[in-house]
C-alpha cells in the first residue's frame, strides 16, 4: 500500500513539472512575439514619421537666408567672405558665376572666401541656387577694390620747357581715383591749358605743369573718399651754379647679400672698397645732385643682390656716405628674384653668342618687399606667359587686350614662363616696380 501511494505521488509530481515548464515556455514565446510586434510597430511609426517629414520638406523651395545683393569695399590684403547660405529641400545645388579662376569655397559651396585680396579680384560674383522645387534663385555680390591714395612729386625732366621755367610733375594713384592738388609754399597752383594729365595705368596717373623757376616748397596733395596722401619737393634756387672740384673722386663700399626663400637676409659678405676718378667716365653727376655709377665696372655676379653706398672725396676730405642702395644684378631665367627694389633685368641665358635650343623652357618668380606691382612693357610681355601670383595656379594676365603700354601684376609677385619652340637668341627683359616706371 505504501508503495502504491509513492508511485501516485511521483506521477503527480512529474505531471506538475511538465505543466509548469509548458506554461513557462508558453509565457516566454508570448513575450518574444510581443517584442517582435512592438518592434514592428515602432518601425512602422518611424517610417510614417519619415514619410510625413519628407512630404512636408518637398514643398520647401530654395531661399537665401539673406536675400539682399551686396556691395563690398575691399583693400589690398583683406580677406573677403561672400555668404550665399540657402534653405530648401531637396538640398539646392549652389553654383558661382565669376570671371576669376582660383577661388576657395566651403564644402557645401555656400561660402566663397577670397584671401589676400588683390586688384585682380575686383568685380562681380553671382551665386545661384536651384532645385527641382521652385527653380533657380540668384544673388549678386559686387566687390570694389579700394586703395589708399599715394603721391610722388618731382621735377619732370621729360617735359621740354623754356628758360625761366621748370616742370613739376606729381605721379598719384589710388582707388577710387584721387583728386590731386599742387601747391607752392602752401599756396594752390592753378591748373591751366598747359597742364598735362597722363593716364599711366588703370590706377596710376600723372599731372605735369610748368611754373616759374623759383625756390620753394612744392607739395602734391592726393585725396579720395578713403584717405589722403601728401608728398613734398624742395627746390633750391640756382642749384646748378654750384662748382664741382676738378679732382673729385668717388669712394664706394659694396657688399653682397643673400636672401632666403622666406624673404629674410641670411648672409652678408665683407665690404669691398672701390675708388673712381670723376674724369674716368665710370661715374657721372646728373644735375649736380644725383650720382650715376656703371654697374659693369664691378664684375657683379649674375643672380645676385648687392648693397652699395658712395661718398665723394675732394681736397677738403671725405664727404658723408649716402644711404645704402640695393642693386639687383641681372638674373638668368630659372632663378627666382626675391627682392626687386626698383628693377631687374631677366635674361634667358648667359652667353648671348649661343642660340637657345628648340623647346627651351624656363620659369621665374619675381617678388618685392614693398607691396608694389611688378611691370613689363607690352611689347616684351608678348614673349612670355605671365601669372598674377606666385605660380602657374594663379590667373594668367591678359596681355593682348590691355590698352596700356605697361602690363603689371596686381600684387608684389609675378610668375613668368618662357617657351622657345625653335632656336632663338632668347631675351633680355627689364621688369620694374610700378612706381619706378619712367614715363
Amino acid at each position: 500500500m505504501l508503495i502504491c501511494e509513492k508511485r501516485i505521488l511521483t506521477f503527480a509530481s512529474n505531471e506538475n513539472d511538465r505543466v509548469i515548464n509548458f506554461l513557462v515556455e508558453l509565457q516566454t514565446n508570448v513575450m518574444n512575439e510581443m517584442v517582435k510586434i512592438m518592434n514592428k510597430i515602432e518601425n512602422l511609426e518611424r517610417k510614417l514619421e519619415t514619410f510625413e517629414c519628407k512630404k512636408e520638406l518637398e514643398d520647401i523651395s530654395p531661399s537665401f537666408v539673406d536675400n539682399e545683393n551686396k556691395t563690398i569695399d575691399a583693400f589690398i590684403g583683406d580677406t573677403i567672405v561672400l555668404n550665399c547660405t540657402v534653405r530648401g529641400y531637396p538640398r539646392p545645388v549652389i553654383k558661382w558665376k565669376t570671371q576669376f579662376g582660383k577661388l576657395n569655397f566651403s564644402d557645401d559651396k555656400q561660402i566663397l572666401i577670397i584671401e589676400n585680396f588683390t586688384l585682380i579680384y575686383d568685380g562681380e560674383y553671382k551665386c545661384e541656387a536651384s532645385s527641382k522645387i521652385g527653380g533657380t534663385i540668384a544673388k549678386t555680390f559686387r566687390v570694389n577694390a579700394k586703395m589708399l591714395p599715394n603721391s610722388k612729386i618731382d621735377m619732370d625732366r621729360y617735359q621740354s620747357i623754356s628758360d625761366g621755367l621748370m616742370a613739376i610733375a606729381c605721379t598719384y594713384s589710388g582707388l577710387p581715383k584721387p583728386n590731386v592738388m599742387l601747391l607752392k609754399d602752401e599756396e594752390i597752383i592753378s591748373f591751366n591749358n598747359q597742364t598735362k594729365f597722363t593716364q599711366i595705368t588703370g590706377i596710376k596717373s600723372k599731372v605735369s605743369i610748368s611754373v616759374a623757376k623759383k625756390a620753394g616748397l612744392y607739395t602734391c596733395y592726393a585725396s579720395s573718399e578713403v584717405g589722403n596722401h601728401t608728398s613734398y619737393l624742395e627746390e633750391i634756387e640756382n642749384y646748378q651754379s654750384a662748382m664741382i672740384a676738378e679732382n673729385i673722386e668717388c669712394k664706394l663700399l659694396v657688399q653682397k647679400i643673400e636672401i632666403s626663400e622666406d624673404k629674410n637676409v641670411k648672409n652678408v659678405s665683407d665690404l669691398s672698397e672701390f675708388n673712381f676718378d670723376i674724369k674716368s667716365r665710370n661715374i657721372f653727376l646728373e644735375n649736380f645732385k644725383n650720382l650715376t655709377i656703371f654697374a659693369d665696372k664691378f664684375n657683379f655676379d649674375l643672380n645676385s643682390i648687392y648693397n652699395v653706398k658712395a661718398a665723394l672725396v675732394t681736397d677738403k676730405g671725405l664727404g658723408e656716405y649716402s644711404e645704402w642702395y640695393t642693386y639687383v644684378a641681372p638674373h638668368i631665367c630659372g632663378n627666382n628674384v626675391p627682392m626687386i627694389v626698383d628693377h631687374v633685368i631677366l635674361i634667358s641665358h648667359q652667353d648671348e653668342s649661343v642660340l637657345l635650343k628648340r623647346n627651351f623652357t624656363c620659369s621665374t618668380l619675381l617678388s618685392n618687399f614693398l607691396n608694389e606691382s611688378i611691370c613689363i612693357n607690352k611689347y616684351n610681355a608678348e614673349k612670355l606667359t605671365l601669372y598674377d601670383g606666385i605660380d602657374q595656379t594663379y590667373p594668367k594676365i591678359d596681355t593682348e587686350s590691355s590698352k596700356s603700354f605697361w602690363i603689371c601684376s596686381s600684387s608684389d609677385n609675378l610668375f613668368i614662363t618662357y617657351v622657345s619652340e625653335y632656336e632663338s637668341d632668347g631675351f633680355s627683359i627689364r621688369f620694374s616696380l610700378e612706381s619706378k616706371i619712367e614715363n
